[in-house]
């Protein structure tokens, strides 16, 4: 008969299933490739403030080699595995993505006895990890950013969303996500990706207050194990713009489109103002006391004279179109 544990060590077990780095660090175990041992997983410092991070709404913006869907799959293992009944789903623009996903948390469970143990079932169609607790792991794709491919994750619950490299789904997808998450205000969003310059929902989720997500970043040099080699190794294989977005987890300006990004950030940016009266919700949104320049025009009160006039933009793949009157 086993012995009774004693109200210390129920509580120091409690403490552990309540922080996820303790947790990872008692449950579960991976080899490192330096000592070519088993060992206990261990967050790095930054991953550590990612773990813990208790807001329903987080962003991590990381460069390449910073271990962010490592430390998104550690996140929902725990999750799973230290309550009853909880649903998780992760959610990928391509199919190969989640299957990498799928494939190392796969990996890890066979080599953690503790956490194994509380595993009943692993399928990959559905992707799917279910747990003796009522728990369950569920993988999709969005497919390509064509904005339709969400329909799959359409109509599923969810008590905690993780969606890796957000920045390459299109915004309707994420909006489809999203809707799942309006259900209950504790559902928690965990979205990552490396910038791809554009300035969609990703963008928002880091650059916009208003959009409620609290930002982790970290370049790629904030691995413990960037050296010299390795950024030789990127400054060779990236050009400019390839190294600022994957390495440096900047958005700079896009890869494709016909505008400069930064030339549309400082036209969104230069004046704060406004061509309608304010509705009310508007006016509670406005942070503080700061209120817009309004430029209200009407037949009695006249835009002033300006002798260009932009009447018509246009774009194709060949040509640029700018029509301007005088």
């Amino acid at each position: 008969m086993a012995k009774p544990w004693s109200p210390i060590e129920r509580a120091k077990l409690a403490k552990i299933h309540a922080d996820p780095v303790l947790w990872a660090r008692a449950y579960l175990r991976v080899n490192n490739p330096k000592t070519k041992k088993m060992e206990p997983w261990t967050a790095r410092d930054y991953q550590q403030e990612m773990l813990r991070d208790k807001h329903t709404r987080v962003v991590y913006r990381l460069g390449r080699r910073c271990g962010k869907t490592e430390t998104m799959i550690v996140g929902g293992l725990h999750k799973a595995a230290t309550n009853k009944l909880f649903r998780i789903l992760y959610v990928t623009p391509y199919e190969n993505q989640v299957n990498l996903i799928f494939m190392r948390m796969r990996e890890i469970i066979a080599e953690s006895p503790l956490l194994k143990a509380q595993v009943i079932k692993m399928k990959n169609s559905p992707y799917t990890v279910e747990f003796a607790n009522g728990s369950v792991i569920l993988g999709f794709t969005t497919g390509a950013s064509s904005g339709q491919g969400a329909a799959s994750v359409r109509g599923q619950r969810a008590d905690w969303i993780y969606c890796d490299e957000l920045d390459y789904m299109g915004d309707m997808d994420y909006s489809t996500v999203a809707a799942i998450a309006g259900e209950r205000a504790e559902i928690g969003i965990t979205a990552s990706s490396t910038p791809t310059g554009k300035r969609g929902t990703f963008w928002r989720m880091c650059c916009d207050p208003s959009f409620g997500y609290t930002e982790h970043f970290h370049p790629s040099m904030h691995n413990p194990n960037w050296c010299k080699e390795m950024e030789d190794q990127f400054r060779a294989e990236l050009n400019d713009s390839q190294y600022e977005h994957e390495i440096l987890a900047e958005f700079g300006t896009e890869e494709t489109g016909v505008f400069n990004k930064d030339k549309v950030d400082a036209a969104m940016h230069r004046e704060f103002y406004a061509y309608n009266p304010l509705t009310q919700i508007q006016e509670r949104n406005l942070e503080g006391d700061r209120l817009p320049a309004l430029y209200l025009y009407d037949e009695k009160h006249h835009a002033p004279g300006n002798i260009f006039r932009c009447v018509g933009v246009d774009f194709d793949k060949n040509v640029f179109y700018e029509i301007y009157a005088m």
